[in-house]
């Protein structure tokens, strides 16, 4: 399963003082936009929301993506009186709260009018959509719990700790009944976005003061509990839509072309395994490419 985003290193020190790397798989996004996204915009969004979905999805997705890794890992810096890495103070909580810290950067920048004036966004409907996107995406990650009560997954904490916290401090999400279909539904724009704001500077301060108490208390309220009967329903409409939970990529196999002494010359992408084989070549139980031939008994070769 490849990222979307990577954003290295991940040590907070050395991103202060060196600055960062970031990368966005587009071609991954756009697959995936493509295997699903038509779907779940018919089954889990309201009406209402869905012709913004359509028409701005995909550029949302990617530049929430970037976002994320380009301006919400990039940032922030430690109080000067923190001695150590914040990983190291806020241990078992660190992850979803960085995540989430990400995901409230992109959250907030959504509304910058410069990202009209440079292009990145076409209108300031793209971050209205996002918006309406982010309360949505909450309840339909949930088609990935099968069992229990209890997030797992850093990244899912973080999106049901940002919208849990929107939904029960600001107001401004609600979730509603329609059809004997459950929906979430922005309730105010602005209120939401002033929610935005105030929760990244919580999770700043805690992050910047290695807060473990306030990093625990945020964390087990809003990002770690599901409700199993609202999680069973998205399960069963994802399954009856056709929504698949994940999906996989089968990428182009890098195979060497190498002279009869085994040196590599030269390299070719094939599209030669399938998902099961490439997935036994990457676990090891199966080689990564075919063994070197003996060499010809007159010793020729390229």
């Amino acid at each position: 399963m490849p990222p979307i985003g990577i954003n290295l290193p991940n040590e907070e020190e050395i991103r202060e003082r060196y600055g960062n790397k970031s990368v966005s798989l587009v071609n991954v996004m756009d697959s995936y936009g493509r295997a699903v996204h038509a779907k779940m915009v018919d089954e889990f969004f309201l009406p209402e929301d869905r012709a913004l979905q359509q028409k701005f999805g995909s550029i949302d997705d990617l530049l929430q993506t970037t976002m994320h890794e380009v301006l919400g890992h990039a940032s922030g810096k430690v109080s000067d009186a923190l001695k150590g890495d914040p990983r190291d103070h806020l241990r078992e909580y660190y992850s979803a709260l960085e995540e989430a810290r990400a995901e409230l950067i992109a959250l907030f920048n959504f509304f910058d009018p410069k990202l009209v004036e440079i292009g990145a966004i076409p209108s300031p409907e793209a971050a209205e959509a996002a918006y309406r996107d982010y309360a949505t995406n909450d309840l339909y990650l949930l088609r990935r719990v099968r069992h229990g009560d209890v997030l797992e997954d850093d990244h899912m904490r973080a999106t049901h700790l940002i919208v849990g916290y929107l939904r029960e401090v600001t107001g401004a999400i609600e979730l509603v009944r329609r059809d004997g279909k459950t929906y979430s539904r922005v309730k105010n724009i602005a209120a939401m976005r002033r929610g935005v704001a105030e929760l990244l500077g919580t999770i700043q301060r805690i992050k910047g003061e290695g807060d473990y108490q306030a990093a625990r208390d945020l964390t087990e309220r809003y990002a770690v509990r599901i409700d199993p009967a609202l999680r069973d329903e998205i399960v069963a409409r994802a399954r009856q839509a056709g929504v698949p939970s994940y999906v996989a990529f089968v990428m182009p196999d890098v195979v060497p072309e190498r002279a009869m002494t085994g040196e590599v010359w030269d390299v070719h992408l094939a599209y030669t395994s399938d998902l099961a084989t490439q997935m036994l070549k990457y676990s090891g139980k199966l080689p990564l490419e075919e063994p070197i031939p003996a060499p010809s008994p007159t010793g020729k070769g390229r």
